[in-house]
């Protein structure tokens, strides 16, 4: 085991030096700064955003306001969840529930809130339960100003004249000085003076970056008013209809929580997918390694030095070993920067992913990471050894490396479908099937998968993998000094059985 372990030290300070280990290494960690770390710095360079508003009809504007403002409000909503969930409050006595870390509000909900006292109440409510160590609560900026058109442009001229003016502020987004800081203008509006049924055009304008959030918004308070005017100079009443659409006989919905998983099908799958495909991933390119280095030194007669001093067994041991190092290597790595990402997300993605890693918080949760971390790379990196074995050149590997990627790429095809409904019939039958088991039970694990599931798949996968890894000896060590073509599939089997050398 001494020799074996020699072997595997080899191997892991073999592949540190080299380019392609640190590309890999490094590069999902830099997507993940790029995609955090890096928005967050730059939104702290200008005070928000900014729409250029004109509403010729003078009937429009409050209702916009109105939105926004509510919008606002679900958003100190969401920051209270996120305050009390840290400090671990339960607040009383309030109409909102916001104390059980919501994410999603409704108008009627912000409304309510707004009607009990809003934030101010809300925080004199959190005073006398607060820790004496507690941080400030921090008020979140209004995400979206409404800003009247500069002097120097005239929202009634015609379009083409518009589209000129509004460039440079669209385009080279230059800030706007307000009360509550500078903001940039990534929309403008004009809503002309006949807005109705008679005329329902109007002009919206955009940077091309917040478009769909921005033209929902505004489009649907415009919308929304227009009909009420609508109504009302038909004779209806606007007030009664409100009253009409606002009934809502909608069940109630009682889903039994699974092992601690949020409630959101999308944060459900987010997680168990992610480190399912990072599991892939990691494999794919430890396996790849290790294919591509003992190709190399068949070809370079390395090997017949190295079984001058060690057994076959040794020598596959202490690759096998060697290359695992390697993979928990790049997966802690990214693990650590994915945690520290999460630490620099905006607060309502913190809120969304914490929940969401509850599940795998346990010991027995990272047991079970571990332990289908380990057994998915031996069962699918030995397949990779042997293929290696077998082959003097790349371009023998390739007739074996093509099925095998198309059974290795199956888990992944499936693994999207299958984790929306963890308990189904596919993820089921996945979780039996050794080579897929660490795939799907990864994903899994987290809610509420049986005990006997666990324990009966996990004890397969076990004898799966013993039995492959006998298996790949006895073909390893029959044919690693064998040169020429790659063995048919009888003679494949044969060797399965061989006892080759020692």
């Amino acid at each position: 085991m001494r020799r074996a372990l020699i072997i595997a030290r080899r191997e892991y300070r073999q592949h540190l030096r080299t380019r392609g280990f640190w590309i890999g290494l490094l590069l999902i960690p830099v997507i993940m700064v790029v995609g955090t770390v890096i928005p967050s710095l730059l939104d702290t360079e200008h005070g928000g955003d900014a729409v250029l508003l004109a509403d010729l009809s003078g009937r429009f504007q409050p209702v916009i306001e109105q939105a926004l403002a509510r919008e606002y409000q679900k958003t100190l909503l969401r920051r209270l969840s996120i305050y009390t969930q840290e400090y671990d409050l339960h607040p009383e006595a309030a109409p909102v529930d916001w104390g059980t870390h919501s994410l999603w509000y409704s108008d009627a909900e912000a409304d309510a809130f707004v009607a009990w006292g809003g934030i101010g109440a809300a925080l004199a409510l959190l005073q006398p339960i607060l820790p004496a160590a507690a941080k400030p609560f921090d008020m979140p900026q209004h995400f979206l100003r409404l800003l009247p058109f500069p002097e120097t442009i005239r929202p009634d001229q015609p379009k083409l004249q518009l589209d000129a003016a509004l460039v440079p502020y669209l385009k080279t987004e230059p800030e706007i000085a307000t009360d509550d800081g500078p903001r940039r203008i990534v929309a403008a509006v004009v809503l002309p003076a006949g807005l109705g049924p008679a005329e329902p055009q109007w002009q919206m304008w955009t940077n091309g970056g917040v478009a769909t959030g921005i033209i929902q918004l505004v489009a649907g308070a415009v919308r929304q008013e227009g009909r009420a005017q609508a109504l009302a100079a038909a004779g209806f009443d606007a007030a009664a209809l409100a009253r009409a659409e606002a009934v809502n006989l909608a069940p109630q919905v009682n889903s039994p929580r699974l092992g601690g998983t949020v409630s959101t099908n999308a944060v459900r799958q987010l997680i168990p997918v992610g480190c399912a495909w990072m599991l892939w991933m990691t494999i794919m390119m430890v396996s790849n390694v290790l294919l591509h280095g003992l190709i190399e030194e068949r070809s370079d007669k390395l090997i017949e030095s190295l079984l001058s001093v060690v057994t076959a067994d040794e020598l596959m041991i202490g690759k096998l070993l060697g290359v695992a190092a390697i993979g928990f290597t790049i997966a802690g790595t990214w693990t650590g920067f994915a945690i520290i990402s999460i630490g620099f997300a905006p607060p309502d993605v913190a809120l969304v992913l914490q929940p969401a890693l509850e599940p795998y918080a346990s010991i027995g949760a990272v047991f079970g990471l571990a332990f289908y971390f380990i057994t998915g790379y031996l069962a699918v990196a030995t397949l990779f050894l042997v293929v290696g074995a077998l082959c003097d050149s790349m371009h023998d590997a390739q007739a074996y490396l093509a099925p095998l990627i198309v059974i290795l790429l199956t888990p992944l095809v499936l693994t999207r479908p299958a984790m929306s409904d963890p308990h189904g019939l596919l993820p089921v039958i996945l979780s039996w099937i050794p080579i897929y088991t660490p795939f799907a039970m990864l994903g899994r694990l987290g809610t509420g998968v049986s005990a006997f599931e666990i324990v009966g798949s996990g004890l397969l996968l076990v004898v799966f993998v013993t039995a492959e890894l006998i298996i790949a000896g006895r073909i390893f060590r029959a044919s690693l000094l064998r040169a020429g073509q790659p063995p048919r599939l009888g003679a494949l089997i044969s060797l399965s059985f061989a006892r080759g050398l020692k």
